[in-house]
């Protein structure tokens, strides 16, 4: 759910709409649905020394909207070993490990499941004569071909899922609106269909010790508790869903008249934070460069120090999801992102779109409009900070 907080009116080609600043605040399914499993939950009645999710694709945003659900499977069964199946980048692996989350990554990328995707079937079938009989499969997905696979590459004595409505899982449930339930509350239905309540807090996402005290470090010593960070690119630099270069630059330039700027991004973005830097000027700072961390720590950094900034304002971006998780104010500029299903879910989340008739856009590339996307010219760098000025 998106419950509007203030609103900046605009007109454009005969239409009245406005940007509107929302507080974010996630749909989640009846609780008549779920509390009757808390009650006799069949997690106490089984026995679980491993389990595989099956998860596919797993970027960083990705990996936090199923951070719930893994904390509350390893909180019900902390014996056990753990199998994912997926294609994470490396920073999600050790998010993933550091947490104790995963102990082992069965790497498998089948992009499409099509005739050609047979030499990687054969190959979750080594993995699973491999690792032998599980416990637990729990498949995250809603495809049939991946589920029917699945039946034939691992060996379990329990299996649980959602794809066909259950046809494929021991254990089957309704999910009733499921249309404006956020992911992260879809996905956890598979830990509470067992009994298993959300883990406290809902988010397991660990910072090792000598990065912590790094942070420290460097917060005390450059004034960084009072900076904002900004995450200003996206996976896909032309991404539809990212708002323009500039935008960021200006409102980075307006902001570090009075605080600190921290620029976040993956590592193969470093070139393009260092442009914007040197263009807002002396109060930018791109952490990874400030503090001479290692390559394998760069993203325990900046989780340690969207812990300690004043707030965070992000592109619909894996960096949105991470500072609402980790507990940051952050504002989410998403001109054609469904927020109130697949944005940042966190008690301090945040999110600024058009209410425009148009939206949710009818095309990804944001065609439809033939490239007026008023959608994103609307927003502009002073009504962030305005938004801003409202926590800070």
């Amino acid at each position: 759910m998106l419950e509007p907080v203030s609103k900046w009116p605009f007109s454009v080609e005969d239409m009245r709409a406005n940007v509107v600043l929302y507080r974010v605040a996630p749909d989640d399914y009846p609780k008549e649905l779920y509390l009757p499993w808390y009650s006799d939950p069949i997690y106490k009645k089984i026995t679980v020394k491993s389990l595989l999710f099956y998860i596919g694709g797993m970027a960083l945003g990705d990996c936090v909207m199923i951070n719930p659900t893994l904390a509350a499977f390893r909180g019900a069964f902390p014996g056990a070993r753990i199998y994912i199946v997926g294609h994470p980048a490396p920073p999600v692996v050790r998010l993933l490990e550091e947490a104790g989350l995963m102990d082992e990554l069965l790497w498998s990328y089948i992009p499409k499941h099509r005739l050609n995707s047979f030499p990687k079937y054969v190959e979750l079938w080594r993995y699973g004569r491999r690792i032998g009989e599980l416990d637990l499969l729990v498949d995250t997905q809603r495809q049939f071909m991946p589920s029917f696979v699945l039946s034939f590459v691992f060996r379990y004595r329990h299996r649980l899922g959602y794809s066909c409505k259950g046809f494929f899982s021991d254990w089957r449930f309704p999910e009733p609106g499921r249309e404006c339930v956020h992911d992260s509350y879809q996905s956890l239905m598979l830990a509470r269909r067992l009994g298993i309540p959300p883990a406290d807090p809902f988010h397991r996402l660990v910072v090792p010790p000598r990065v912590e005290e790094l942070s420290d470090r460097l917060v005390a010593s450059r004034g960084w508790s009072e900076a904002v960070a900004l995450f200003p690119l996206t996976a896909k630099l032309d991404a539809s869903k990212c708002m323009p270069r500039r935008f960021y630059v200006d409102l980075a330039k307006t902001v570090a008249r009075n605080r600190p700027v921290l620029l976040f991004g993956s590592p193969s973005q470093v070139a393009h934070l260092k442009e914007m830097a040197d263009e807002i000027g002396g109060r930018a700072y791109i952490p990874y460069l400030e503090s001479g961390v290692n390559a394998e720590d760069e993203l325990f950094l900046c989780m340690a120090l969207l812990k300690r900034v004043s707030a965070a304002v992000s592109n619909d971006s894996g960096g949105a999801h991470l500072a609402a998780a980790l507990g940051a104010r952050t504002l989410v500029v998403g001109p054609m992102a469904r927020l109130a299903r697949f944005g940042p879910c966190g008690e301090r989340a945040w999110a600024m779109q058009t209410d425009l008739p148009c939206f949710p856009c009818p095309r990804t590339d944001g065609s439809a409009c033939k490239g007026a996307r008023w959608c994103l010219r609307a927003i502009s760098p002073f009504m962030v900070v305005e938004a801003l000025e409202k926590w800070i």
